[in-house]
């Protein structure tokens, strides 16, 4: 049988290897992965960012109001101005002022906001505590602002009245952008780092699937289209202890148990081949025995039948004459029994209804099955059971079929014959209380001139199963030894004609179970 070789991806689907497939995913978790940390790490970089922003913003207020106490007591309101304006240069922050409880801008780094109102959220914040900062969102950016209460200390009571009110609050703004550059520069060091990292993965990740997996499978698929060509000596090298080790070693012993079943199919089919021709030329000098022994056969006959005629008067001799008759009668159906089994005719189809002739074969039979003391059951269908068949033929079947149950119960017994119909198909089957048929000798059933009597040539059955399959159809047996026998036929329903089967075919074709075939 040819097998036909392995179909081998186009070109353009070469994009779905494993090696690609796996890189591809690789890449695909590492962009996720690189994605999740870049988005964590980004927020974090903007909290440290932010409370480092915060943590010099408290430090400059605390600064700021710790030398404003001594400049408040000793300096001037130009000093103080001076002061702010040299913080606001030298600590980069966007504005210094101090307000007083009422809300009115004191002093300032830019003299132009000074007796001007503080912003009401700067005020809202002094009533949470001495020491509290915001974020503020701006056109030009946003803003980190600290305010910082400046307690009423004792050099400033003179002035300033109760102690537990104090004198002002000092508001710090810092800007932010200078935080978020740092930070996008940092995120975006660690995204290079991380990129330079998975393609590292990347290339690292194909190496390894490479050498690991890729190029022991490459090895393992070239041995399999080898082995799938034709050549079952391929082997693949075991180099690992492994999956893929195991896999190879079992490869290995699939292609070595693949090569001993094909040498002994190849044996096997040369002995059925050689035994199909001894077959044929024994079906050929079979008929060509029976044509020349068919003549002979009937000019004894006559002359058999004219002793009887002339010794009517003497018993002795008129019993041999007709245990003679009797011989010659065997002798004949043994005859007709090769001609038909080597050249079948071809069965001529039309439609029967199976109901009909099996009722008219039990009717013939009814004597026949009394003398063998056999009581016939006979349940017909009250389906469609018609068929295309050749009547006689189909008779044949049958009467041969009844002949083999009668004998497998020699002392008598039952035969149950049903007819039933089905949507593509009629059975009909033939359930004896006999002796049953051994299963030593089951599977050989279906082979011509095989039989287990003295009588008859074997090949009643195989008949049977020629002309079955010759009208499409199957016979099977199910039996066991004190439990009888059931032989069903199965024919096509008549919706279609079927396919004839060949009548020249090979002669050691399987047959019926000539072990319980006709004389």
């Amino acid at each position: 049988m040819t097998v036909a070789a392995p179909t081998r991806p186009p070109p353009g689907r070469l994009i779905r290897s494993l090696r690609l497939r796996f890189l591809l995913g690789v890449l695909a978790v590492g962009v996720l992965a690189l994605g999740g940390t870049a988005i964590i790490a980004a927020h974090a970089a903007r909290n440290d960012m932010e409370g480092l922003a915060r943590d010099r913003g408290r430090v400059i207020a605390n600064s700021v109001s710790a030398n404003l106490s001594s400049m408040m007591t000793h300096g001037t309101g130009q000093a103080i101005q001076f002061f702010l304006s040299s913080v606001r240069d030298s600590a980069l922050v966007n504005d210094v002022h101090i307000f007083n409880p009422n809300g009115v801008i004191t002093a300032a780094a830019s003299p132009n906001v000074q007796g001007r109102r503080a912003n009401d959220r700067y005020l809202a914040l002094t009533r949470q505590g001495p020491s509290m900062s915001t974020t503020e969102h701006t056109s030009a950016g946003d803003r980190l602002v600290f305010i910082q209460e400046i307690a009423n200390g004792p050099n400033c009571r003179s002035c300033h009245g109760r102690a537990d009110v104090p004198i002002g609050h000092l508001a710090v703004t810092l800007p932010f952008d200078q935080y978020e550059s740092h930070m996008r520069n940092t995120v975006l060091r660690a995204g290079v780092l991380q990129t330079l990292a998975l393609v590292l993965l990347v290339l690292g990740s194909a190496l390894v699937i490479s050498v690991l997996v890729v190029r022991p499978v490459s090895r393992l698929a070239q041995a399999v289209r080898r082995t799938a060509d034709g050549d079952l000596d391929t082997r693949v090298p075991v180099e690992r202890d492994d999956e893929l080790g195991r896999l190879a070693q079992d490869f290995n012993l699939m292609a070595e148990r693949l090569r001993v079943a094909r040498r002994e199919i190849e044996r096997s089919h040369q002995e059925s081949m050689e035994r199909a021709e001894r077959m044929a030329s024994l079906g050929e000098l079979a008929a060509s025995l029976a044509h020349e022994v068919r003549n002979p056969l009937s000019g004894l006959s006559g002359a058999v039948q004219v002793l009887g005629e002339h010794f009517a008067g003497d018993l002795k001799r008129r019993e041999v004459v007709e245990e003679m008759g009797s011989q010659i009668q065997r002798l004949g159906k043994a005859v007709d029994d090769l001609l038909s089994f080597a050249r079948p005719a071809r069965p001529s189809l039309k439609l029967v209804d199976l109901n009909v002739c099996m009722g008219d074969v039990i009717s013939l039979m009814r004597e026949h099955a009394a003398r063998c003391k056999v009581a016939v059951d006979f349940k017909p269908t009250e389906a469609d059971a018609q068929v295309h068949a050749d009547v006689e033929q189909v008779r044949q079947v049958w009467v041969n079929l009844m002949l083999n149950a009668f004998q497998a119960m020699p002392a008598g017994g039952t035969l149950e014959v049903r007819v039933e119909a089905a949507a593509t198909a009629v059975e009909v089957a033939f359930v004896d209380s006999g002796t049953g048929i051994p299963e030593e000798i089951r599977d050989r059933i279906f082979r011509p001139f095989f039989t287990t009597k003295h009588t008859g040539t074997g090949l009643g059955l195989a008949i049977c199963d020629r002309i079955i399959r010759d009208h499409g159809g199957a016979i099977d047996v199910v039996s066991a030894p004190g439990e009888g026998s059931c032989f069903t036929v199965t024919l096509p329903h008549s919706t279609a004609p079927p396919e004839v089967g060949p009548v020249d075919g090979d002669p050691a074709a399987p047959g019926c179970d000539t072990s319980v075939g006709s004389a």
